[in-house]
């Protein structure tokens, strides 16, 4: 049984590690192709109207904010990644994988903040010119789920934290 844990640990950090390089890889390239070289067969939506291609200064500027809710799974990724490779090297029930389960739930919290966030800032750059800016901010389903998740993932997070003081307290019992 402790085999086959490890062995499907590394196919799923091996997994997420390879999602990481992707996901990282074809954001960047599809926002450079939406925002400087637009093709009919790419649909890209932004908080507000904008015509394409933007120049390269506002593409620029906007790629960060754009890519905040990005980044915010790759550090979800990256925190299940570990917590995999943790898992691989026969640590289950162990404090630190506690944590990370606390900070992965954390991440997903955030996501309305990471949300309006990435909108306010992007709509800004996308369209601030002489004192006019217009914004448009709107949560979506996914977020509010994201924001569940978040909190059954933080239960989630104190069960294993009981755990490891469980394992703990039966490694000093003799």
């Amino acid at each position: 049984m402790e085999q086959s844990i490890v062995r499907f640990s590394v196919i799923v950090h091996r997994t997420l590690t390879t999602l990481i390089a992707i996901s990282a890889m074809v954001s960047v390239m599809l926002w450079v192709m939406a925002t400087l070289y637009p093709a009919e067969w790419l649909d890209a939506s932004f908080p507000v109207e904008v015509s394409m291609p933007i120049s390269l200064e506002r593409s620029l500027l906007g790629f960060i904010p754009a890519m905040l809710p990005v980044m915010q799974f790759i550090v979800i990724f990256y925190l299940l990644a570990s917590l995999f490779q943790l898992y691989a090297n026969h640590q289950i029930f162990e404090i630190g994988n506690a944590q990370k389960i606390k900070l992965i739930s954390y991440a997903l919290l955030a996501t309305p903040i990471i949300t309006l966030t990435s909108d306010l800032t992007l709509s800004f750059v996308l369209t601030y010119s002489e004192g006019d800016w217009h914004t448009n901010v709107h949560f979506s389903d996914s977020d509010l789920t994201f924001f569940i998740v978040g909190l059954v993932v933080f239960c989630i997070s104190k069960v294993m934290l009981f755990g490891a003081e469980i394992n703990e307290e039966n490694q000093l019992t003799i």
